[in-house]
């Protein structure tokens, strides 16, 4: 099982999708991470590191974003799990439309943000959310949904 989890953990940080659905083959009690935990720590980390290392404190320190640019984010992923809700059970298509449009959205933030915003860790957890959103709500596909429109 120590092999397996390496295997897991090295496939997901080159292809974070894909070890989900490969995890979810060989460990059949794999169960992704809660949605609203995956924002929270999404929202949490983007928040921190706006206050910048504390233990190299350095007061010129510009991340890039303020904390109206993270409450957009924020914003954008509820209406994106609204919208999805709502397809709930529809085909793929309705679906996709719901996650084309929270991507978009949040291109034009992250872009407003010198794409600062949105980085590795953030781009890897708003795409677990908003694939396992999808999935949850009836989408069929297990590729990375996000990568048509994404800039981020």
């Amino acid at each position: 099982m120590a092999v397996v989890r390496v295997l897991t953990w090295i496939l997901f940080t080159r292809h974070p999708l894909m070890a989900v659905v490969i995890a979810k083959d060989i460990m059949p009690e794999y169960q992704p991470t809660p949605i609203a935990e995956v924002k929270q720590r999404l929202i949490d980390a983007m928040i921190e590191f706006m206050d910048g290392d504390p233990e190299q404190p350095n007061k010129d320190f510009d991340c890039g974003y303020t904390r109206e640019d993270v409450d957009r984010c924020s914003s954008i992923i509820d209406s994106y799990l609204s919208d999805v809700a709502a397809k709930n059970g529809a085909d793929d298509s309705e679906i996709l439309l719901a996650v084309k449009t929270a991507v978009l959205q949040l291109n034009e933030l992250n872009d407003n943000c010198g794409g600062g915003l949105i980085e590795t860790d953030q781009r890897e957890d708003l795409c677990e959310l908003i694939l396992v959103a999808a999935q949850q709500n009836g989408l069929t596909t297990t590729d990375d949904v996000t990568e048509e429109w994404r800039e981020w």
